[in-house]
C-alpha cells in the first residue's frame, strides 16, 4: 500500500532529540528511511537556525527547515532565508517596554542573521537570566546588546520576542501580554527548566520561556505554506511534536502524532501517540507510517 503522506514535519526538542539534546542512532536511521521512501522530511523547531544547524548537518538534511517557531523558513544546507515574518517595529517597542519593566530581564529579540549579522539583540538595562546565559554559551549564536529600543540597529528585523522568568511570574505576564496585544500577536510560554536536577519539581519556581510572534505566525502556518509551494495538500502532511508550539501543526496535519512525553494539549489533538523521546518515539512513529499502520 502506498504511503498517503508526502511530507513529514518533525519537531526537535522533546521529539527528535533526547533530553540531553542528542540525536539517537535509531532516530537518525529512521529519518533516512523516511527520505528513502519518498517523504520530504522538514524539521520544524522553535530554535533559530544557528541553534539547530548542527543537528540539520548531522542529518545531512536537504530541502528546507522551519525555524524560530515558524517565523523563518530556510533552504538547506545553505541556510539561505526563504521566508521570514518580521514584526512591526512599533509592536516590538511596546511589548518590550512592558516585558523589561515587569521582569528586570533583557528581552530577547531574535533576528535573521543573514540580514543583520546577529542572532539576538538583548534589549534592556537589566540582567541576562541564568537560563539564557547558559544557552548562549552552548550554541554558536551572535549576540548584541541594546539598552533602549532606539539603540537596536535592526529595529525592523525582529522575528520573535522572548523573555525568561519564573512560572509564577509568567502566568501574570502572559495574561497581560495577551490582554493588551492578543489581536496583534501569537503568544505561548512553556517550561525550559522544571526540576532542580534531583528529581524535585520546581512548580511556580520553574523557569519558563515566553515567545511572541506576529499574530498569524506559527509552525503550521510556515509548514503549510511550504507544502503548498510543493503541491502537497494538508492531508498529505504527517507531523510529530510534543510542546505547546506544536499544537496547530499536530491538529491540522493529515496525521498528527504526539510524543509519549508530550503535554496533554498535544495528546488531545493528536491522531496517534508514539513512544517517549527516551524510547526513540520518532523512529517508532516513522516505522508505523512506512508500514502503513498509521
Amino acid at each position: 500500500m502506498p504511503i498517503p503522506y508526502r511530507l513529514l514535519a518533525l519537531d526537535l526538542d522533546g521529539t527528535l532529540l533526547d533530553a540531553a539534546s542528542r540525536l539517537s542512532p535509531a532516530n537518525r536511521a529512521a529519518v533516512g528511511r523516511a527520505i528513502d521512501a519518498g517523504l520530504e522530511v522538514v524539521v520544524c523547531t522553535g530554535r533559530g537556525f544557528a541553534e539547530c544547524r548542527h543537528v540539520l548537518d548531522d542529518l545531512t538534511m536537504a530541502g528546507a527547515a522551519v525555524v524560530a517557531g515558524g517565523a523563518m523558513t530556510v533552504q538547506l544546507p545553505s541556510g539561505e532565508t526563504l521566508h521570514r515574518s518580521a514584526m512591526p517595529a512599533d509592536l516590538v517597542r511596546e511589548v518590550s517596554r512592558i516585558l523589561n519593566a515587569a521582569t528586570g530581564h533583557y528581552v530577547l529579540l531574535l533576528k535573521d542573521r543573514s540580514a543583520t549579522g546577529v542572532d539576538y539583540v538583548l534589549l534592556g538595562d537589566g540582567r541576562v537570566d541564568a537560563a539564557s546565559e547558559w544557552w548562549f554559551n552552548q550554541v554558536p549564536v551572535a549576540v548584541q546588546r541594546a539598552e533602549r529600543f532606539e539603540d537596536d540597529p535592526h529595529p525592523d528585523e525582529t522575528i520573535r520576542l522572548g523573555i525568561v522568568t519564573t512560572a509564577r511570574e509568567m502566568k501574570r505576564l502572559g495574561a497581560r501580554v495577551v490582554e493588551e496585544f492578543g489581536r496583534r500577536t501569537f503568544v505561548h510560554h512553556f517550561p525550559v527548566i522544571n526540576s532542580d536536577g534531583n528529581g524535585r519539581h520546581l512548580a511556580d519556581n520553574a523557569i519558563h520561556l515566553m515567545e511572541i510572534f506576529n499574530a498569524e505566525t506559527n509552525k503550521w502556518s510556515a509548514i503549510s505554506a511550504l507544502a503548498a509551494q510543493r503541491g502537497v495538500a494538508a492531508g498529505q502532511i504527517a507531523a510529530i511534536g510534543d510542546e505547546i508550539n506544536d499544537v496547530a501543526m499536530i491538529r491540522h496535519a493529515g496525521l498528527g502524532v504526539a510524543m509519549g512525553n508530550a503535554i496533554d494539549p498535544i495528546k488531545q489533538v493528536a491522531d496517534r501517540i508514539t513512544l517517549d523521546q527516551a524510547e526513540d518515539g520518532v523512529a517508532h512513529a516513522i516505522e508505523q507510517i512506512l508500514a502503513g499502520a498509521w
